[in-house]
């Protein structure tokens, strides 16, 4: 999610689209659990470990990442949901999806043990916006052979972007009310009532709206770093192009 729109969201405007609420609101398993189903179209066995912003970072030599709802069912199928309000990674997140899967996979094998032991992992991005430009509400990404697509290829990795912009055609009557909800239509089935009495209870925590506020700011200071950063690498890319036309001449 980008920090600059994160920050103008008040405790009180945050809705489920906001990830803070949307872990707070996933804390409820039994809840959590009925999400995953119907985004899958497909019961889950039951889910005995979730973790939320679990973080990976295994060293200081290489990039850390959060994820949002990271959870594993009584199979050992590993899900992890996020949800992706900013556009301004839009054209990278395929090669964020594959970052997270090796970083998921890493944790799912043992060491030692043989690459016949990986489990399947699924990952959902929801997105309020179209991630890839087809107007589609649902984008489902699995690996195939280019020169026989109808060759199964099963590595056990899924992954699937839903839109809240998009068509609705192909989906499930209760997808459809959840990304309308998402999209701030309103809850209208049962699941979507529920998971908004859900969200309203979790903002009536005033511990709760303390820990945002410390989550925005700390948003915020992240965008700064960004910010410097960035001004840094066109410095140094203005003095590069510079010394270059010196050596031209």
């Amino acid at each position: 999610m980008s920090a600059e729109k994160t920050a103008l969201i008040s405790w009180e405007d945050a809705g489920i689209s906001n990830n803070f609420i949307f872990r707070l609101a996933m804390d409820d398993t039994d809840i959590c659990q009925e999400q995953l189903e119907i985004l899958l179209g497909t019961k889950v066995a039951k889910i005995d470990f979730k973790e939320h912003e679990k973080e990976y970072e295994h060293d200081k030599f290489q990039k850390g990442i959060r994820l949002d709802i990271y959870i594993q069912d009584e199979d050992g199928t590993a899900y992890d949901i996020e949800m992706q309000v900013g556009e301004n990674e839009k054209d990278y997140l395929p090669c964020r999806t594959r970052y997270y899967q090796s970083k998921m996979d890493g944790e799912l094998l043992a060491k030692g043990k043989s690459y016949r032991y990986l489990k399947n992992t699924i990952i959902i991005f929801i997105c309020t916006f179209d991630p890839f430009g087809l107007n589609l509400s649902k984008y489902t990404l699995v690996t195939k052979c280019v020169e026989a697509p109808d060759m199964p290829v099963n590595n056990r990795t899924t992954t699937i972007f839903f839109n809240t912009k998009g068509k609705r055609e192909g989906l499930t009557p209760q997808q459809i009310a959840f990304l309308d909800y998402v999209d701030g239509k309103g809850a209208s089935d049962e699941f979507t009532k529920k998971l908004d009495k859900r969200v309203k209870f979790v903002k009536m925590d005033s511990g709760k709206k303390a820990d945002f506020m410390t989550w925005q700011q700390e948003l915020i200071e992240q965008q700064e770093i960004g910010k410097e950063i960035g001004k840094f690498e066109s410095t140094i890319k203005s003095i590069k192009k510079m010394m270059q036309n010196l050596q031209l001449t």
